[in-house]
């Protein structure tokens, strides 16, 4: 048998862009059985367990296979969340969406809330802002009943209280809410896709006829379920900013509408207060 040394090299001598530095650490702790980094540094002159293991993550890896897919994990917000092939691996511009909406909440001093995530697939959006406001109440849907697998697992795995339902964006929710947030379908064209992307995630929550087409039927919707005052968040693909601040303000004469830039300078955010 070889050390853990002797294994990070072997990894690292493969000169993969799939297997960076975190990938490699990330197999081996799992491998080894270890709850973190830390722990695979202090014992790094140990031998390497389950090596069979740990070859068949390097060949999924080398295939193209997402690394959050293959160690049924990703981090969003500080916690980490079941994933596998039925959703979307979590974001960090998604994540920041999170945070720019929790500074809102802040600013306006809201605590007890009634929230809608739409198209959930993890769960990440809406666990993550429960944990964050625990007095508020937080319904998500989604149209993949596998989605709502994911989801429940991580509801149950993070002990939080979130209602999530079967269902077509904001089609299940019959109550009053006073905050919308949605990371849903908006990519157009699927050669502006990366492959490994294109081959394991699922399609039906990447792409979207012409890009804005699920925000008009939210903002449609949610006509009939929105408080007088309002939060609306998503995050947008940068080829549909011009399209959906025409549409915001089609819809939402009086409001506020912002649009914000991801840590990449991208228009990413759309914001509607009221």
């Amino acid at each position: 048998m070889s050390k853990i040394r002797e294994e990070y090299f072997r990894l690292k001598n493969l000169n993969s862009d799939y297997l960076s530095d975190g990938v490699i650490f990330s197999f081996l702790t799992k491998c080894n059985g270890f709850n973190s980094f830390e722990e695979l540094t202090i014992n790094f002159e140990n031998q390497c367990k389950n090596l069979q293991n740990l070859n068949d993550f390097v060949s999924r890896a080398l295939s193209g296979e997402p690394y959050q897919y293959i160690l049924n994990s990703a981090y969003f917000c500080g916690l980490s969340f079941y994933v596998d092939k039925r959703v979307l691996i979590p974001r960090n511009e998604t994540e920041e969406l999170v945070i720019k909406l929790k500074e809102i909440i802040e600013r306006k001093k809201l605590s007890n809330f009634h929230l809608v995530d739409a198209c959930t697939g993890s769960g990440c959006i809406a666990i993550s802002l429960k944990k964050m406001f625990p007095n508020s109440q937080i319904i998500a849907t989604d149209i993949s009943m596998d989605a709502i697998d994911v989801a429940n697992i991580n509801k149950n795995r993070l002990n939080v209280d979130v209602d999530f339902r079967l269902g077509n964006l904001l089609n299940p929710i019959d109550e009053k809410v006073d905050i919308i947030i949605s990371n849903p379908p908006y990519i157009k064209k699927i050669e502006d896709v990366d492959k490994n992307v294109l081959d394991y995630e699922p399609h039906i929550a990447l792409f979207s006829k012409n890009g804005y087409e699920f925000y008009e039927q939210m903002f449609i919707q949610s006509k009939s379920i929105l408080n007088d005052k309002f939060i609306l968040a998503f995050e947008i693909g940068v080829d549909i900013k011009d399209d959906l601040l025409i549409l915001s303000k089609k819809y939402f004469p009086n409001a506020l509408i912002s649009v914000m830039k991801d840590i990449y300078n991208n228009d990413r955010f759309l914001f509607i207060e009221k």
